[in-house]
């Protein structure tokens, strides 16, 4: 049996380069200290102000963990984690009533601990209550029932759903544009992001979440990693153009070198 197989050995090659890209941003990052900085996406932009606008309204803030175990889906809700930690901090600096619900018994007591942290981060720990994190329900149909009802019954002002979710999403985002709230999404499941784009005012597309979770962590390890990422994009973009100018020109060399 041989080790290199006829037609995989530029894959094998793109997937080390790949490799190694990732492993150096991170080691970049992390014992260099040559942390990258990336822009704020415009979603946690939007959050920042939707914060302060649930102060001036009086209204409360709400923030969905999305369904899933973190076993599974664990890439998607550790970004999901930073980003509640962010806004989090966000409401108990500037005041806002800020409510969090999931249906995950795994990600309960993970979201339960980074909020609390970030009351008493900012001085306030009075201001957390046990009814700020909430565990509705682990079926899918009766937790969106019970947020229907706490977006109605608590008459939010602004509504965040990111992470894994699935058919409920879209009858949640609904039912909070009723109270006139403010939807921002982020899905990375290519099924969830058409619907969830369509019903978010500001959303969050495919990598752009582990960004968002990036910037608002500020993880040397996360900042790094997405460093090795966009060096291997852009390879393959280079990649794309030059096949096409190849092929333009009548050429089909390139095709034949990636086929070895």
């Amino acid at each position: 049996m041989s080790i290199i197989i006829e037609g995989r050995v530029v894959q094998f090659l793109f997937f080390m380069g790949y490799t190694i890209a990732i492993l150096y941003g991170i080691y970049r990052s992390v014992n260099q200290g040559k942390v990258p900085r990336i822009s704020q996406p415009a979603a946690i932009r939007a959050l920042e102000e939707s914060v302060s606008r649930c102060v001036e309204m009086g209204r409360p803030m709400l923030f969905q963990t999305g369904i899933g175990n973190v076993n599974t889906q664990g890439a998607i809700h550790m970004a999901m984690l930073s980003v509640l930690g962010y806004a989090a901090n966000l409401a108990a600096e500037k005041d806002a009533k800020f409510i969090v619900t999931t249906p995950s018994p795994t990600l309960f007591p993970m979201a339960e601990a980074i909020v609390q942290e970030a009351y008493m981060i900012q001085g306030k720990p009075d201001a957390y209550t046990s009814d700020t994190v909430q565990f509705l329900s682990n079926n899918q149909m009766a937790y969106c029932s019970a947020v229907m009802h706490l977006m109605k019954a608590e008459n939010i002002a602004f509504n965040v759903q990111i992470g894994f979710f699935q058919a409920e999403n879209l009858i949640t985002l609904e039912a909070a544009k009723d109270t006139g709230a403010i939807n921002i999404g982020g899905a990375v499941r290519t099924l969830r992001i058409p619907g969830m784009a369509f019903g978010c005012d500001y959303f969050l597309m495919g990598e752009e979440v582990f960004a968002a979770g990036a910037f608002c962590s500020q993880d040397p390890l996360q900042l790094g990693s997405l460093l090795g990422q966009d060096v291997c994009k852009i390879t393959a973009v280079i990649v794309i153009i030059l096949g096409a100018l190849f092929m333009m020109g009548g050429s089909d060399f390139l095709i034949q070198l990636l086929g070895i």
